[in-house]
């Protein structure tokens, strides 16, 4: 035991957490909107252009190449970013009404991680921001904001699938917000920012022991209450 318990700390603690989740996909506890599709596969996007690049990269942070922004800003009104690294550089400002992109929880509470505190903290409701992007993490002008409540929820993974759901519905309400005179984005003061939490956070193994165990213990309240 003491031999795996200095391995998860050298290595990556988040790994119980993980092993968790695996051991809910073959009890068949689902999470359908967490699957990952290849462009190629999704219907709607069938026909779109793509353009293959290479970004470079520099710590958590990537820039897309000038070929590519110039491009975007002839063609694009608004760039979507979504599940990719923490983006920066002339991208940004390139399309008509810049970059957004979702943070899974409220930007005034919680930045960097988000559901992982939610669920420890035993929150009643889950927020999702979606922020026109800028060189801050997380600290981008809100274009639209909503919560969810998460009372019946008994892991992690259920509130993420809430959030998920609700940011279907959330980016739709965005790029009309965009397009709408009269609305204008919320400017976040650095004051009004929420605590900003790293990656690294999973990393530690009481604060992914502590998640695992959570979890465990509410797959284990759901199978009675079933």
């Amino acid at each position: 035991m003491g031999l795996f318990l200095d391995f998860l700390r050298r290595r990556d603690a988040w790994a119980l957490v993980l092993a968790e989740r695996k051991l809910g996909w073959i009890f068949g506890h689902d999470e359908p909107l967490a699957y990952q599709r290849a462009v190629e596969d999704v219907e709607c996007l069938t026909d779109a252009k793509r353009i293959p690049c290479e970004p470079r990269s520099e710590g958590a942070w990537i820039e897309l190449p000038g070929a590519v922004v110039d491009r975007v800003e002839e063609e694009c009104d608004v760039v979507v970013h979504f599940g990719s690294r923490l983006v920066r550089g002339e991208i940004l400002t390139a399309p008509e009404y810049g970059v957004i992109g979702f943070h899974p929880a409220d930007i005034r509470k919680y930045r960097g991680l988000g559901p992982e505190l939610l669920f420890l903290n035993g929150e009643a409701t889950a927020g999702s921001t979606l922020q026109r992007l800028d060189e801050t993490v997380d600290g981008g002008e809100i274009v639209a904001f909503d919560t969810v409540d998460i009372r019946t929820c008994y892991t992690l993974w259920e509130i993420e699938e809430r959030i998920r759901a609700m940011q279907i519905r959330l980016l739709t309400d965005g790029i009309k917000n965009l397009q709408d005179p009269t609305v204008e984005p919320t400017l976040v003061s650095a004051d009004e920012l929420g605590e900003l939490y790293y990656n690294t956070d999973r990393q530690r193994l009481t604060f992914s022991a502590s998640l695992a165990a959570k979890n465990l213990v509410g797959r284990l309240k759901q199978t009675v209450i079933n």
